[in-house]
This record gives structure tokens, C-alpha cells and sequence, in this order.
């Protein structure tokens, strides 16, 4: 894993929060933008999330996956796609 600036915390979380809204279905989390970007500052969490299986309904699984990552990681501004 190359180095990112979030912390081992904020990564448990993410893959937790992934987890429990994807399940079996998730095959793998990348972080990309400036989180990624060890001489930037700042930025939102940009995340892409590889599934499976795609969802039946990708509005409300975005939803889930919003307030699982809120409820683990606090406020703060995430960009799943």
C-alpha cells in the first residue's frame, strides 16, 4: 500500500463502512485525489469502491454508504463513486 494522508484509523473505518453496506459484493477500495497526493492539503475523501455484482438500487446503496462512513470516520466530506 503506498503511503496516503489518512490515518489507520480512517482506513479501518473505510473498509468497515464498505463492508457493511457491499458485503461479498466488494472486491476493492481506491483512494484517489488529494488524499492520495502526500504534498497536497486538505480535500474531501475520494473513494472508488469496485463491486461485484452492481447494486440494485445505486442511489440508496450511496445513501448507506454515506452514513456508515459518517457514523465511523465523523463529519466530513466523502466522494464515493
Amino acid at each position: 500500500m503506498e503511503p496516503v494522508r489518512l490515518t489507520i484509523e480512517e482506513i479501518h473505518g473505510i473498509e468497515a463502512a464498505a463492508l457493511a453496506v457491499f458485503g461479498g459484493s466488494l472486491l476493492r477500495i481506491r483512494l484517489y485525489g488529494s488524499r492520495a497526493d502526500l504534498s497536497k492539503a486538505g480535500g474531501d475523501i475520494d473513494l472508488i469502491f469496485e463491486l461485484r455484482d452492481k447494486p440494485v438500487d445505486k442511489f440508496l446503496q450511496a445513501q448507506k454508504l454515506r452514513r456508515e462512513l459518517s457514523s465511523r470516520l465523523g463529519e466530513q466530506k466523502f466522494d464515493p463513486l
